[in-house]
């Protein structure tokens, strides 16, 4: 999977991120996921995408 595909499904997972913690979590849980998601993304093995 390329660096285009891996930005496309992160930010998918990001926007998903952002529906549910305006829900249920405040501001600084939401900033922590999303870093979270973005060092997932610059790993060698991306762990949220599938094989």
């Amino acid at each position: 999977m390329d660096k285009e595909e891996i930005a496309i499904r992160e930010q998918a997972i990001i926007e998903l991120i952002e529906v549910f913690s305006s829900k249920y979590l405040n501001e600084e849980i939401h900033e922590l996921c999303v870093k979270l998601v973005k060092k997932l993304g610059r790993k060698r093995d991306v762990l949220f995408v599938s094989d």
